[in-house]
């Protein structure tokens, strides 16, 4: 396990802040009473990542960040929430090109979305209380068939 460990830190060394990677579709949204969805897709690799927004009761907001379609299902820790939480319903207040923006029903907080690059600001009245991606530094270890498995896969010849 350090051995894995030690990898994932040092392909997280290799980035510097800059220009992000990922690219919000935002023509893609999905608005429920629970949550917003949208897909996420890395500009190199083309791995589609889907992300989920909601308010939980008390100003708490949830961003969870999943493949689209994973090779298998990650691995959630179990136990750590008693029951799921009581979500608030957010609703779109702003849709223009490239941005979104999110509010909650009080209109307290609003959330903006940049899709190119991807970024995520949470502002309480004018002021920015959370940047999530500001430096570029968003970093998704996608899940990949073991190396035996890629080797088949890129030579399409493989006996099972």
């Amino acid at each position: 396990i350090p051995k894995i460990l030690f990898s994932l830190d040092r392909r997280q060394k290799l980035l510097h802040p800059g220009r992000s990677l990922y690219q919000a579709l935002l023509d893609s949204v999905t608005l429920s009473d629970e949550n917003v969805k949208f897909p996420i897709i890395h500009e190199e690799n083309k791995v589609l990542l889907q992300v989920e927004i909601c308010e939980i009761e008390g100003g708490i907001f949830r961003l969870k960040i999943d493949e689209a379609a994973p090779l298998r299902e990650r691995y959630k820790v179990p136990d750590v929430l008693i029951k799921e939480p009581v979500t608030r319903r957010l609703i779109i207040s702003q849709k223009e090109a490239g941005i979104l923006v999110l509010s909650n029903v009080n209109e307290d907080y609003k959330l903006q979305v940049t899709a190119n690059p991807f970024q995520i600001e949470l502002q309480s009245k004018t002021e920015t209380v959370l940047s999530m991606n500001s430096n570029g530094l968003l970093y998704f270890e996608h899940l990949q068939p073991p190396p035996s498995d890629r080797y088949c896969i890129y030579l399409s010849h493989c006996s099972m």
